[in-house]
């Protein structure tokens, strides 16, 4: 859910000890709150879109929607403090918060609103403690799961019926989800008198965002076990 910011009343809360102005808003989840500019460094205006995870380490994302830009900030002391920028993909206009790596910090995700199928698309981004910045890590779509035990995330993938069908399994390396490998099955012809179908397998040997490559081609059968069992077992085949 976005709020549209203009249509709100402003409060006083108590956050974190730290008290400032807020702008009402008709969410449930204690969690998220919107701030203005007495907690956001001096600013002199209200902030669109500004969303804050109190729920572990506190961080705030804004859209700015002229730029088609998404701006990052930490809480310390009672303000919050610039930690980078990144250019929106394409339709790209919610915030939300989720711990995708099961280390208690949150990361941001920028999202597409669902499609006609219900599918979003997902940026993610990660705090780098190093370098006391949050960077770009990779990309999700629905639906996906997450594997803190072997730090992955398993996604499962299907829309209308010409469009691809597939599994992906993502990895963390450090600061980067990579997609280690996917499974593809896809119409030969996309129309409604063909069911002919190809199936594709990739795979990422260097472990690289760019380093996914297609290792595999050939034509599907209901029948055939080993493609089955390929299927059937792509994320358990670690």
């Amino acid at each position: 859910m976005f709020l549209d910011l203009r249509y709100t009343m402003i409060l006083l809360i108590f956050l974190n000890g730290c008290t400032t102005t807020v702008k009402n808003q008709p969410l449930k989840d204690p969690y998220q709150i919107l701030l203005n500019e007495n907690f956001f460094d001096g600013r002199d205006t209200l902030i669109d879109g500004l969303w804050l995870d109190i729920s572990h380490d506190s961080f705030a994302a804004y859209i700015d929607y002229d730029n088609n830009k998404v701006s990052f900030y930490k809480q310390m002391n009672c303000k919050l403090h610039y930690k980078g920028s990144a250019k929106l993909g394409d339709r790209m206009g919610q915030i939300h918060f989720e711990d995708l790596d099961g280390d208690g910090v949150v990361e941001i995700m920028t999202n597409t609103s669902p499609n006609g199928n219900g599918n979003e698309w997902f940026n993610v981004y990660k705090y780098d403690n190093l370098n006391d910045s949050i960077v770009y890590a990779g990309d999700l779509t629905t639906d996906y799961t997450i594997d803190t035990l072997h730090g992955t995330i398993q996604v499962f993938h299907e829309g209308s019926w010409y469009t691809d069908v597939y599994k992906a399994l993502y990895k963390w390396h450090g600061d980067s989800l990579i997609l280690e490998k996917k499974i593809v099955k896809a119409l030969k012809i996309k129309d409604q008198e063909h069911d002919d179908m190809f199936l594709d397998y990739y795979a990422n040997s260097t472990h690289t965002r760019n380093g996914l490559k297609r290792v595999n081609h050939e034509t599907w059968s209901d029948n055939n076990k080993k493609q089955n069992a390929l299927w059937d077992n792509f994320f358990t085949q670690l």
